[in-house]
């Protein structure tokens, strides 16, 4: 990377991929057409961005180094259909650019979590996501009840998207390699929104973060500052039932009960 200066930023979090055949194949899933107006996080040094330059309308990627904001610059200034914006993506409004076929993005594991919520609260502006992230973070999007990554994250992402996981990435596709292995994967915005009720989004952060904060706990017993057991009963729920056996379904219906 000594090449134009561009040493990855452990400040940044900057991991980049560096296999052009595992880029080919990840855009490949993709399914990229013609029409697509896509928003790339954090592009690099624009391994990726140079492939999806040739298969969208559009390319907008948001990047906070200004290293390789010159970088990226001097290699695709001259494309029409790309364009550079220097900002924190977690400062961006994707509304800015109208509909956002997809977003992509190669995420630094420091800020998965920020940047899970930002896209939470703009996924009205996103038909699909596609997001490189941590392979234990990554698991716990998806993970399902009665499992030992099921958890808050679980919840509020799939309360919001079906994700499915496209392929594991092993670090020795990325420079510098992390220390910890990844998973592609792509989020699909559920047609049923419950962001808009503030009342029900605020009681289900407060019912995950008590359930969980007692994981080993009853369900009956961690959230009995809510419900007795004869409510649980009255919900179609087990009182014996711990945390992580209750399905989002199942914490929708409490939070819309207190």
């Amino acid at each position: 990377m000594k090449k134009n200066n561009l040493k990855p930023k452990k400040f940044f979090g900057q991991n980049f991929l560096s296999d052009s055949q595992l880029i080919e194949e990840l855009i490949e899933e993709m399914n990229i057409k013609d029409e697509d107006r896509l928003l790339e996080i954090g592009p690099g040094k624009g391994a990726m961005t140079n492939l999806l330059l040739e298969k969208c309308e559009s390319l907008t990627a948001i990047e906070i180094d200004k290293n390789l904001i010159r970088f990226l610059e001097k290699v695709f200034g001259d494309k029409k259909n790309f364009n550079l914006i220097e900002k924190d993506i977690l400062q961006y409004d994707p509304k800015e650019l109208g509909r956002v076929n997809k977003l992509i993005g190669n995420i630094p594991y420091n800020i998965s979590t920020p940047i899970i919520e930002w896209i939470i609260d703009n996924k009205s502006s996103f038909d699909e996501v596609f997001l490189m992230l941590q392979k234990e973070f990554g698991e716990r999007c998806f993970a399902q009840p009665n499992t030992k990554s099921y958890g808050r994250l679980s919840i509020f992402v799939q309360c919001f998207f079906d994700v499915t996981a496209i392929r594991e990435v092993d670090k020795s596709f990325f420079n510098p390699p992390p220390k910890v292995q990844s998973i592609f994967l792509k989020f699909t915005p559920k047609v049923l929104d419950i962001t808009s009720n503030s009342v029900l989004m605020k009681n289900l952060s407060i019912l995950t973060r008590e359930a969980f904060s007692k994981r080993r706990k009853l369900i009956s017993n961690s959230l009995k500052s809510f419900f007795s057991e004869q409510d649980l009963v009255e919900l179609g729920i087990e009182t014996k039932s711990r945390p992580e056996n209750l399905s989002v379904e199942t914490y929708i219906k409490l939070a819309k009960s207190i």
